[in-house]
């Protein structure tokens, strides 16, 4: 969903019932598609819980300084993400998590969440981190240097 505003710009005042569906339209823009519909299905919380076998990428960039200002920082933020995004959810992932630090990126990417489940997540996921690698050598000459770790395993998703 795109971005939306629960303030009324006419400064009438929200009946409670027409605040109630902003704030709920908004906050399902920030979850997975697997977590709203099992909300909308009446599933009790503990239902989200689950043990799962998954593969997550964690992907760290590490950005030229000499390269990096206030003029050009957001486009370089926003070809990164896109291409992530794009090669991550094109192999059947999920991007949740994008973090800026003063020495570099970092992106933690997760396939085999539930609503997302393939036979094939780690192999994906590899094949994932290959192009994004590529991707970033060739496109994305601000960075220096791209790291990539990835890995299967069971985790307890609450």
């Amino acid at each position: 969903m795109p971005n939306q505003e629960i303030t009324n710009h006419n400064h009438n005042q929200l009946t409670n019932d027409d605040f109630s569906e902003r704030f709920q339209s908004l906050m399902r823009s920030f979850l997975l598609r697997c977590v709203y519909q099992r909300i909308d299905r009446k599933q009790p919380l503990y239902y989200l819980s689950e043990l799962r076998r998954v593969t997550i990428s964690f992907i760290k960039l590490d950005i030229a300084n000499d390269e990096t200002n206030i003029e050009n920082i957001s486009a370089m933020i926003q070809k990164v993400f896109l291409l992530i995004y794009e090669m991550t959810t094109m192999l059947g992932g999920v991007l949740t998590k994008a973090l800026l630090f003063d020495k570099g990126w970092s992106f933690l990417c997760v396939f085999g969440l539930p609503g997302y489940k393939h036979g094939d997540d780690a192999a994906n996921a590899l094949k994932s981190a290959e192009m994004i690698d590529s991707a970033i050598k060739t496109q994305c000459q601000f960075v220096e240097h791209c790291s990539i770790g990835v890995k299967t395993s069971c985790f307890f998703k609450i």
